[in-house]
Order: structure tokens, then C-alpha cells, then sequence
């Protein structure tokens, strides 16, 4: 009996029951936590982003952010998030509204100058499905630092971002002749998308560039039809390649594919078409 009395005497008093539960149930336990506050802070950041480019959709002017003060500091929130940032603004681009389009593209374009590591991540867009996607990749990459990535993208087999990586390497790079050989391209888009390019700018093959894409007013894609048909007016009268290669029949052509442009699907082709028609 005293020996019981003693062993019971050097038991404590209280127990810990922390210090019964296994080792590998608490680091369970404590991962856990951890995961739910991670989950927590991500939830708050994905809110922050998602309500900083509602504001850039709502506040957004024509044609720059400078124009527009809350969606400018919207915008410089959202580059400061950075990279984190860049999966919603791209997927902000589906919502077909050409303003927020223009904004997220300038916002995309700055990250991108401050994180090289965005850079293919917007290219990898250049062949996305969506009209409005591609064409926010391409504003974005609308940077002579970025014509490095662009001349390697330009050799991609997926003609979509082959296509899309040469019509902003003629926008951006120092020389646009650069370019001049996808003129030849047996891939009719990237052919057409050549053009386009250079047509928008001085070039070395004038005549050559405007046949091409006084031939794309045929094109199946409408956004290569009414890009083709509002370059071409805008040049016609002082660009006197546009007057060689244009009959009088073009000009009906033309007019029918700006009217209908107006009422297309797409925000980005109606604001093109009505854009220039509103010009002549």
C-alpha cells in the first residue's frame, strides 16, 4: 500500500492533455490553421483585385488611364499586387466590354514592365479563343522591351500567337522590316496580320502591304474584315498605294463591312467600325 501511495505521489497533479495527443496530430492541427488563414488572406486579396477592376470597368475613359483618375489609382493598386493580379485581369477581358478591355490592357502592360516573368503569360494569350483576350494580350505587350519575346513568338506553331506576337512586333520594333518576310507566309492570317501591321505605319513594301489587305476584306474573321476596312479608309486620300489597288467597287465593300461591324457581337469590332465611320 505505501509503495502505491508513492507511485501515486510522483504522478502530477494535473494533465496536460496536449501533451497526450500524438506529434503528428498536432503538426495536422497546426497545418490546418495554417491553411484556413492562407485560405482567408487569399479570399481577402482575390476581393481587393476583383473590386479594383470593377472600378476600372466603371470608371475607365476612352483611350487612357491618365484620363481617368479613380481607374488610373484602381490600376496602380493593381500593379503593385503585381503577378497575383494577372489571372482575374486576363479573365476581366472575357466580359466583351472594350473600355475595361483598354484598362486592363494598360494595367497588364505595366506589371509586365516590372515583372519580365508576365511577359509569357500574355504571349501564351495571343491564341486564346477569345477575341477580346487576344486583343488585350497584344495592347499589352505593346512595348519595345518585349520585342525580343515577340520575335520568338512570331515563330510559334500555333498560328493564332504566331499571328498575334508579329502584328505588335511591327507596332513596337525599332525597324518594322523586320516583319516584311511573314508577308509570304503560307498561313493566310499570319499573312494578313502582317499587313495590317505594317500598313498601320511607314513600310518598304507599300503597294505589296495594301494588296494584302485590301484582300482581307474577304476573310472569314470579322475583326480582320473591319480592321482591313477602317485601315484602308483611314488611308485612303493621303496614301496614294491605297488608290492604286482600290476600284470603285471596293469602296461599296467597305462600307458594308464597317455597317455591319457596328452591329456585331463584340464590343472591340462595333467601337472599331464606329469609330471610323464616325471619322468620314
Amino acid at each position: 500500500m505505501a509503495l502505491t501511495l508513492m507511485s501515486c505521489s510522483l504522478l502530477p497533479h494535473t494533465i496536460n492533455t496536449a501533451s497526450l495527443q500524438p506529434t503528428n496530430q498536432i503538426e495536422i492541427n497546426t497545418n490546418t490553421k495554417q491553411l484556413i488563414s492562407g485560405t482567408k488572406q487569399q479570399q481577402i486579396a482575390d476581393t481587393s483585385i476583383s473590386g479594383l477592376i470593377k472600378i476600372l470597368e466603371q470608371k475607365y475613359r476612352l483611350y487612357k488611364l491618365e484620363d481617368s483618375p479613380e481607374a488610373k489609382a484602381a490600376s496602380q493598386e493593381l500593379v503593385k499586387i503585381g503577378k497575383a493580379a494577372v489571372p482575374k485581369l486576363i479573365n476581366a477581358l472575357r466580359k466583351n466590354r472594350i473600355f475595361l478591355t483598354l484598362g486592363v490592357a494598360e494595367t497588364l502592360l505595366k506589371i509586365a514592365e516590372n515583372d519580365s516573368s508576365v511577359v509569357p503569360i500574355l504571349i501564351n494569350r495571343l491564341g486564346d479563343k477569345n477575341l477580346q483576350v487576344r486583343f488585350g494580350a497584344m495592347k499589352a505587350l505593346e512595348n519595345h522591351l518585349f520585342a525580343p519575346e515577340l520575335k520568338k513568338a512570331a515563330q510559334n506553331k500555333n498560328p493564332r500567337i504566331a499571328a498575334g506576337a508579329i502584328y505588335t512586333l511591327g507596332k513596337v520594333a525599332d525597324d518594322n522590316s523586320i516583319i516584311l518576310p511573314f508577308l509570304n507566309h503560307k498561313n493566310s492570317l499570319i499573312r494578313r496580320s502582317t499587313a495590317l501591321s505594317l500598313a498601320s505605319t511607314r513600310n518598304k513594301k507599300p503597294l505589296e502591304v495594301f494588296a494584302i489587305v485590301k484582300n482581307a476584306l474577304e476573310d472569314e474573321d470579322a475583326f480582320i474584315r473591319v480592321n482591313s476596312a477602317s485601315i484602308l479608309t483611314l488611308s485612303l486620300g493621303y496614301r496614294k498605294e491605297v488608290s492604286q489597288v482600290i476600284e470603285i467597287g471596293d469602296i461599296n465593300k467597305i462600307s458594308k463591312i464597317l455597317v455591319e461591324g457596328t452591329e456585331n457581337k463584340d464590343s472591340l469590332i462595333r467601337f472599331t467600325a464606329v469609330q471610323v465611320l464616325t471619322f468620314i
